[in-house]
């Protein structure tokens, strides 16, 4: 019989002088099988987790600024596909945010009655317009703009 034993799975360790024992090869045998079991599941799971986890995208978050042109429309070119803007001034905080797919942006932080930008995507780049006032098309002369998009950087 065993004398000692293993810390973590309790499996014999046999000092010299130790009489062997067919049942404790045994029941060391079924230890090691669960456990081999129990680790198999376990990576069974955590495969099917990251074969999600992949479908997901690779998404990051991206940050420039740019200085307005007195001009009714911009456009930006980003390092990936954008699926969410947001464009704020640094002085006001008037600006205004987008997720792919709309066509008119939501405003924020507005004095005026409602602004509705219209907008325009592409694969890597989201344009904007608004006819009546430079401000609110987020381009007025030397006023400093901050950008934050989320982009899927898989495309």
């Amino acid at each position: 019989m065993a004398s000692n034993y293993t810390e973590h799975y309790g499996l014999c360790q046999w000092e010299p002088t130790d009489q062997v024992l067919r049942t404790e090869f045994n029941q060391d045998n079924a230890k090691v099988d669960a456990a081999l079991d129990t680790l198999e599941q376990t990576l069974t799971q955590h495969s099917e987790e990251l074969e999600s986890i992949a479908k997901l995208g690779n998404c990051t978050v991206y940050h420039t600024t740019y200085t307005g042109k007195n001009q009714y429309s911009k456009s930006l070119t980003f390092p990936g596909k954008p699926m969410v803007v947001m464009v704020a001034d640094t002085e006001v905080g008037n600006g205004f945010i987008a997720w792919r797919g709309m066509t008119v942006a939501i405003p924020f932080h507005q004095e005026y009655g409602i602004v509705r930008l219209s907008l325009s995507w592409e694969t890597n780049s989201l344009s904007w317009s608004y006819e009546d006032d430079f401000d609110w098309a987020m381009n007025a002369s030397g006023t400093s703009y901050q950008v934050i998009g989320l982009l899927d950087m898989s495309v």
